[in-house]
């Protein structure tokens, strides 16, 4: 291989990794969606964010029917931090790291687990789809990591 096709088929690679990263920007913009339609009751959401905002949204709704209304708001707050995390590891797996990947991935299968319990076949569709397209970018880090070994020769 010659040094053009190896430039190009690195650039290949980095935005294989770069789109894989994106699931987890997507991830946490659509979770923090979903918590601000629910909090004005509106009744439709994003199968691609969170499932775990979606419980955390029942209990502060529960709470706050009960007169205590700041636990809506800590659901919120809580909804965000975990959106943030997303953010972080998206970040991280942009710049090709397999413990960022693994660490998404981890992380969203445990998610996709509540969607199981819940038989919601679209939401498990979407999770398995989008950790699909995770795995391949755990699987393009290990190939820009050899360019990269290659490069430092």
């Amino acid at each position: 291989m010659d040094e053009k096709q190896a430039i190009e088929q690195k650039l290949r690679i980095e935005n294989e990794v770069k789109g894989a990263a994106s699931w987890f920007f997507w991830i946490a913009a659509l979770s923090i969606l979903n918590s601000i339609i629910f909090m004005f009751n509106l009744n439709w959401n994003f199968v691609i964010g969170l499932g775990v905002t979606h419980i955390l949204n029942f209990v502060g709704k529960a709470f706050s029917e009960n007169m205590i209304s700041g636990v809506k708001y800590l659901s919120l707050v809580t909804n965000i931090v975990l959106s943030a995390i997303f953010i972080l590891i998206g970040l991280y797996a942009q710049k090709a790291s397999r413990k960022a990947f693994v660490i998404g991935i981890v992380l969203y299968s445990l998610d996709t687990v509540l969607f199981i319990f819940a038989s919601d076949l679209l939401g498990i569709g979407f999770h398995l789809f989008a950790l699909y397209f995770m795995f391949r970018g755990f699987q393009a880090c290990k190939k820009i990591n050899k360019f990269n070994k290659l490069e430092e020769v």
